[in-house]
């Protein structure tokens, strides 16, 4: 039964909806509905890509941790993008990442090269993170090599 409460009045909320563990969720299908409205397939969990029906490059790009959003698109496109996501979903700033900076986003390095070129890494992240402990809970023995991919 849902509580009843008087108008004009003040109240304290104990967990608002940020702090209750369907927040993440209930923001991703409000994010879906808005990316399959502007025409972007969900190609993975947190990535949405917009391309030709035809197939070819893809034009736009939404890539999503809990509520922080990494887009990539042409100025045109990002404007709808970014004034559609504002309206639905509240977004409140932008950080654009111009060319020859850098800017970390949920432990991801981004390097803007050029109009064309973005690099992502993980490897500040993993240099500064201690996996040994994982080797010990998974049982397995730890490479003696680095991996290359």
């Amino acid at each position: 039964m849902a509580a009843e409460y008087e108008p004009e009045s003040t109240y304290l909320v104990e967990m608002g909806l940020y702090g209750l563990p369907c927040a993440a969720q209930l923001f991703d299908y409000k994010l879906e509905g808005v990316c399959k409205e502007l025409g972007f397939k969900r190609v993975d969990t947190a990535i949405a890509v917009k391309a030709p029906p035809e197939g070819g490059r893809a034009q736009a790009i939404v890539m999503n941790w809990i509520d922080d959003l990494l887009t990539g698109a042409p100025l045109k496109e990002h404007k709808v993008l970014q004034e559609t996501l504002n309206k639905r979903l509240s977004f409140g700033s932008v950080c654009v990442i111009e060319e020859g900076s850098e800017r970390k986003f949920s432990r991801v390095d981004i390097s803007r090269v050029s109009m064309e070129e973005i690099h992502l890494s993980q490897v500040s992240y993993l240099e500064n993170t201690d996996i040994a402990p994982l080797w010990e809970i998974l049982k397995e023995k730890r490479p003696s090599k680095p991996w290359k991919g």
